[in-house]
């Protein structure tokens, strides 16, 4: 299973940016994301352009769509039905064969064509933005989405498909369901139709509670799809050890994400686990500066000063820390200035930086600070 997050979402409209904001946070934190909503699944059905190539599954992934255009747009629904239905009998019945070669290529053309209006349509109704980004990552493999045998069409039908794939995402993720995903579980426990097992409750409260937390990080709602894989990427090893405290801190967690405590219980565990957390690093972070402590260990030793041309005194002075701290990336501006003995105290003050850098760096919210930090930009 590894961090593979499944995120669950109830449409309310025809647009996907609840989606893409739950998928936004879960991709930050997890392996491999997978997306339960029908929308999403027709969504993605029928802007793929290789289906244009069957008669049959054109006419289907048509018919599955049509219920959102109604909602849209009653008269394009009222025009196209018709239609629709007419090439839908035909193509499904037992003369469809028997149509001339030249007439079959006719129909294909008409559906090739009406599929283009229905795509653009459909990414009218989900917002382009979010059904181009929704693209992306699928093509990325970074999001997958959960087939749906039914369309929103034939919704007690539908309904059971969502939550059956509901239950099998507790089974193989960690499961993070929006509101109605959550009320919806409720049910089905409360009414034994599902039962879950302790692991089961601690998957699915890990999952809502490292939502809970990475919603809180600066900026993060404007922050791009492209930026959080960014991030992720940069920060892969302190991503392990962020992993282990969440799920610390999940096992303290006593609601269920759709209690009424759950939230309050967050709440009061971030405020006082995390915040305390991040200021350690933050103050760690800024007693760790290399610049700050050379000056020091330079200002302690009398006369050294001089055998630097006052190179430590500007330093410490802070007027030329930013040229400073662009040159020193190589180590090589400092040791040529300063002499042996400079080099053997530069290289002293470096040694005990790096060292309590990675001390920072192997910190458990060490991930959630620097994401922050990063964000924050």
């Amino acid at each position: 299973m590894g961090f593979d997050f499944t995120v669950a979402i109830v449409p309310n409209n025809t647009s996907l940016e609840r989606e893409m904001n739950y998928i936004k946070s879960a991709l930050l934190y997890a392996d491999k994301v997978t997306l339960i909503s029908p929308l999403a699944y027709m969504f993605n059905r029928l802007t793929d352009k290789g289906n244009n190539l069957n008669e049959r599954t054109v006419i289907k992934l048509i018919e599955q769509i049509l219920p959102l255009a109604k909602l849209n747009d009653t008269s394009f629904y009222e025009e196209t039905y018709p239609v629709i239905k007419e090439f839908s009998d035909i193509i499904h019945s037992k003369r469809y064969k028997s149509i001339p070669y030249v007439k079959k290529l006719e129909i294909q053309r008409q559906l090739r064509s009406f599929t283009m209006e229905v795509f653009e349509v459909m990414f009218s109704l989900v917002g382009e933005q979010h059904g181009n980004e929704l693209q992306t990552l699928i093509n990325k493999g970074q999001v997958e989405i959960e087939k749906f045998n039914h369309s929103l069409g034939d919704l007690d039908l539908c309904v059971k498909d969502y939550c059956d794939l509901l239950t099998k995402s507790i089974q193989s993720s960690y499961p993070l369901f929006d509101t109605q995903s959550n009320d919806l579980m409720k049910a089905a426990v409360d009414s034994r139709i599902v039962n879950l097992s302790s692991i089961d409750k601690q998957k699915i409260t890990h999952a809502s509670l490292t939502d809970n937390y990475i919603q809180k990080l600066p900026s993060f709602s404007e922050a791009s799809m492209d930026e959080l894989i960014d991030i992720k990427n940069e920060l892969s090893k302190p991503l392990t050890r962020f992993r282990g405290k969440m799920l610390e801190y999940s096992e303290s967690i006593q609601s269920m994400p759709w209690d009424t405590d759950f939230e309050s219980e967050c709440e009061l565990l971030y405020n006082k686990e995390v915040v305390p957390a991040l200021l350690e690093i933050e103050e760690s972070t800024k007693d760790g500066s290399f610049i700050k402590n050379l000056g020091r260990k330079f200002l302690t030793d009398e006369g050294v000063w001089k055998s630097t041309g006052g190179l430590v005194v500007s330093i410490a002075a802070g007027g030329v820390i930013s040229a400073f701290n662009n040159a020193i990336s190589s180590d090589t501006a400092m040791l040529v200035t300063g002499g042996a003995y400079a080099a053997t105290k530069i290289a002293s003050a470096y040694e005990e930086y790096t060292a309590n850098k990675r001390e920072i760096e192997r910190k458990d919210l060490y991930f959630y600070y620097k994401a922050g930090r990063l964000l924050d930009k």
